[in-house]
């Protein structure tokens, strides 16, 4: 009986999925589909003009915000275009626009940029970064990571100023840094420690990360990450936990 009813009701999902392929595939639905589609895609140039209109007034104006803005808008394929948008990137970036300098520093370590090299581009990084700007601790951190052991260690201290300005992504890179063999001294707790930061901050992508290592941490590990924490947020545990949720997993204080 249970052996049929599934039966049944895979068969009747199976069938629901024709019906819907058949509609969407219709001559009149289908025609439909392509004038939505159509209708869509001339809302979004005439948005796309109105736009450029406004950045464009502002820009000439000055305004860093504008120009940048203009420069993304011009960002295409083109390479007119692009000649120009880089142009109106780069007038806010003199202004020290935080996301110009930041748009410029990444292409250039991606070699984006003509005329500039990743030693140019992380200048831009680090100048966005120093301005507070948080994206730009944890790129140039990425460009810093795999070089030499003082880039590596120039990159964790860009991640711990990012990780100052409650950047989960940073703090979760620090984890991962303490967590991965052959990167730094592996340090179980001081990677259990930022990765409770990033969860703290609500960085679901590290739970599997903290599973595993809770599973791993000895006693006295756990005690340091204790410490760490209530170092951290100079309070008690208890009140850590009560302020900013349960660690995950629960972490037990003897």
């Amino acid at each position: 009986m249970v052996f049929h009813a599934k039966r049944v009701f895979f068969r009747r999902i199976f069938l629901l999925c024709l019906s819907a392929m058949a509609l969407v595939f219709s001559p009149v639905y289908g025609r439909e589909i392509t004038q939505d589609f159509q209708k869509y895609e001339s809302y979004k140039q005439n948005l796309r003009e109105i736009n450029q209109k406004f950045y464009t007034s502002r820009a000439y104006e000055g305004d860093p915000g504008a120009q940048y803005n203009l420069g993304l808008l011009l960002l295409t394929n083109s390479l007119e275009l692009k000649k120009k948008a880089l142009e109106w990137i780069s007038k806010a970036a003199s202004q020290h626009y935080a996301p110009a300098l930041h748009t410029k520093g990444m292409m250039a370590t991606q070699s984006k940029w003509p005329g500039l090299d990743i030693n140019q581009g992380r200048k831009y990084l680090a100048e966005a970064a120093q301005s507070g700007y948080r994206p730009s601790h944890l790129a140039l951190a990425n460009s810093l990571v795999f070089q030499s052991p003082v880039m590596k260690n120039l990159a964790i201290e860009w991640l711990r100023k990012g990780a100052r300005l409650k950047d989960n992504k940073c703090m979760a890179m620090l984890g991962r840094a303490y967590d991965l063999r052959g990167f730094m001294n592996e340090r179980p707790a001081n990677a259990y420690f930022w990765y409770t930061l990033a969860w703290f901050n609500r960085n679901k992508s590290i739970k599997t990360s903290l599973i595993r290592l809770a599973s791993q941490l000895s006693k006295e590990e756990r005690d340091n990450v204790g410490f760490l924490l209530e170092s951290h947020f100079e309070l008690p545990l208890e009140v850590i936990e009560y302020e900013y949720g349960q660690i995950f997993p629960p972490l037990v204080k003897s």
